[in-house]
């Protein structure tokens, strides 16, 4: 399956208003998202924990999209990890839009 979201890989750049996810490419910088924050201190962590997961989920997607094809190529995989290759499969329908 193709991929239509914006390439690994996503870095963090923080300012004054919170964290912002970006992604360079041949020198060129492009907006993927941002995450607002009013005061930028301890009691918001959470925040900049969202902010890593969110610049990580390229490299989770494609890490989870491997793990399940190479489970489901194992000739016992669907007997042994048939519920994990099933979760695996939400959540990657999840990332690419599709239903919950």
């Amino acid at each position: 399956m193709k991929n239509t979201h914006t390439p690994a890989p996503w870095r963090i750049e923080i300012n004054d208003t919170g964290f912002r996810i970006t992604h360079s490419d041949s020198g060129l910088r492009s907006h993927v998202a941002t995450l607002h924050e009013a005061a930028l201190c301890e009691e918001h962590g959470d925040t900049f924990a969202n902010a890593n997961l969110i610049a990580a989920a390229p490299d989770l997607l494609s890490a989870l999209e491997t793990l399940a094809s190479r489970m489901t190529e194992n000739p016992d995989g669907m007997e042994l990890y048939g519920d994990w290759i099933a979760m695996a499969d939400e959540a990657i329908a999840k990332a690419r839009g599709g239903q919950e």
